[in-house]
C-alpha cells in the first residue's frame, strides 16, 4: 500500500480531538491490547518487538504517549518533529519497511473499535484516524527511505561470530565479520549502533540494537558489540552470554543512530556515563583524544567486578596522560582492589557537587539509565547547560 498525504478536514480534526479524553484515561490499555492483537495475528512483525517491553507495558506506554501527543497537536505537529525523528532512527535500526505500516494501521484501527466501542469509535472517527495514520506513515516512510538509501546494504546481512571475550563479570564483547568474505562492513560514525537479529534455541527470531564498542575492529572488516547480562530475565543478553559461540551466524543491519562524535565542536569533552552506557563512549573519547581535545570522564558503576573496559581506559591514560581525566564512582561497595585509580575513585554515587561549575564550556555527552540521566541533566541545568546542548540517547524503546 502506498500512502499519500491527505489534508485533514476540520471535521476530521474534531473527531481526533474527541479521542483525547479516552487516550488520557486509558491510552495504555488501548495500546497494550493493540500490541497483543497485532503480535498474535501477524508473525512477520514479531521479531521487531521485545517481549519484556510488552510485559512491563513500556512499549505500550510510549505508543499511548505518541497517540495522545498526535491528537493534542493535530492542528500543528511542529512540536512533535524531534519525537518523529527519534522514531525514524529507531525504525531504520530495526529495518521497518513500508509494507509493515498497513499491518500496524489495520490492527490499530480495529483495536480502537474493540476497546472504545462502536458508539465512540464511529465510522467517521475511524476514517479520521485512518487518514491521520496514513499521513504519519507517509512522513515516517519518507524519512526512513532517506536513511536506507545511504546504507551500504539493505536489510539484515549474515555475519559470522569470530570472537567472544569477557570485558567484566557481567559484560562480554562479541566480534563478527561478514560471512561473504567479498563484502565489506559499512564504516560507522563513532557512537553508532547496529541492529542484530538472533535466532534463539526455541526458534524464536528477535532483534536487538547494540552500540559498536570498538572502532579499531572496522579496519579488520569486523564489528564489535559489548553485551551486559540482564539478570532479571533478559532473554537475548543471557543467550549471548550462555549460548552464542564462535562460528555462529547472526544477521546484522547497517550502523545507525544520532548519538555520534561531534566533529564540529572544538571545546574540551565532558562525559558522564554509567555501567554499559560506556559502550559507545569508547570510540567517541578515542577520537576526541586523537584530535587533541581534553577529555574528562565521570564513570559510575555498582562495583569493580562489573565495570567494563578497564584495560581500554588504562591504555588511554597511559597514552594521553593529563589530557584524559577519569573520575570513577563505585556505589555499592567499599573501595576494592582493582579500582582503576587513574585520577579519582569515590565510593558513592555521583552527586550534583561533582559536576564541574564550568560545564557550559565543554562539549557534553551523557549516557546511562534514565534515573542517572535525570540526576545529571538536573545538575547540568544548574550549571547553565541546556538539555538540548547535551549529546544523549535512550536505549530500548524510544522515549519523548
Amino acid at each position: 500500500m502506498d500512502y499519500t498525504f491527505t489534508e485533514l478536514t476540520d471535521e476530521q480534526k474534531k473527531y481526533i480531538k474527541a479521542t483525547i479524553p479516552y487516550l488520557e484515561k486509558a491510552g495504555v490499555d488501548l495500546t497494550a491490547k493493540f500490541y497483543s492483537n497485532m503480535l498474535e495475528k501477524n508473525e512477520e512483525v514479531r521479531p521487531f518487538f521485545n517481549k519484556a517491553h510488552q510485559a512491563t507495558r513500556e512499549q505500550p506506554a510510549i505508543l499511548a504517549f505518541a497517540l495522545l501527543a498526535y491528537a493534542q497537536n493535530i492542528d500543528d505537529l511542529t512540536p512533535l518533529v524531534g519525537f518523529v525523528k527519534q522514531i525514524i532512527i529507531k525504525h531504520t535500526g530495526l529495518q521497518i519497511k513500508p509494507h509493515h505500516y498497513p499491518i500496524v494501521g489495520t490492527n490499530l484501527l480495529e483495536t480502537m473499535v474493540e476497546v472504545l466501542g462502536s458508539e465512540v469509535a464511529s465510522p467517521p472517527l475511524i476514517e479520521a484516524w485512518a487518514t491521520a495514520y496514513g499521513n504519519l506513515a507517509k512522513l515516517l516512510i519518507d524519512g526512513e527511505r532517506e536513511i536506507y538509501e545511504q546504507n551500504q546494504w539493505d536489510g539484515f546481512r549474515e555475519f559470522e561470530v569470530t570472537s567472544i571475550e569477557d570485558e567484566s563479570s557481567d559484560v562480554k564483547s562479541v566480534q563478527f565479520k561478514p560471512k561473504d568474505a567479498t563484502q565489506k562492513v559499512q564504516i560507522p560514525q563513532r557512537g553508532q549502533y547496529v541492529g542484530i537479529r538472533f535466532t534463539l534455541d526455541d526458534g524464536t527470531v528477535t532483534t536487538r540494537e547494540y552500540s559498536l564498542s570498538s572502532y579499531d575492529t572496522v579496519k579488520n572488516n569486523k564489528y564489535q558489540i559489548s553485551v551486559k547480562r540482564d539478570r532479571n530475565g533478559g532473554i537475548v543478553s543471557n543467550f549471548v552470554h550462555d549460548k552464542l559461540r564462535v562460528g555462529d551466524t547472526i544477521k546484522v543491519s547497517p550502523p545507525n543512530g544520532n548519538f555520534v562524535y561531534r566533529h564540529e565542536e572544538s571545546k574540551p569533552v565532558l562525559i558522564f556515563t554509567a555501567g554499559i552506557g560506556i559502550t559507545p563512549m569508547v570510540s567517541i573519547m578515542q577520537q576526541a583524544l586523537e584530535s587533541g581535545r581534553e577529555v574528562i570522564m565521570h564513570y559510575s558503576n555498582s562495583s569493580v567486578e562489573v565495570r567494563p573496559f578497564t584495560k581500554v581506559l588504562q591504555q588511554l591514560k597511559e597514552k594521553y596522560g593529563k589530557t584524559f581525566t577519569l573520575n570513577e564512582y563505585i556505589s555499592q561497595a567499599q573501595e576494592q582492589e582493582g579500582s582503576i585509580k587513574l585520577d579519582k575513585v569515590s565510593n558513592r554515587r555521583i552527586e550534583s557537587t561533582d559536576i564541574p561549575s564550568n560545564s557550559v564550556d565543554y562539549d557534553v555527552y551523557l549516557l546511562g539509565p534514565s534515573s542517572y540521566n535525570d540526576v545529571i541533566f538536573g545538575a547540568l541545568a544548574q550549571k547553565g547547560v541546556e538539555k538540548s546542548k547535551v549529546a544523549t540517547e535512550v536505549f530500548g524503546v524510544y522515549k519523548p
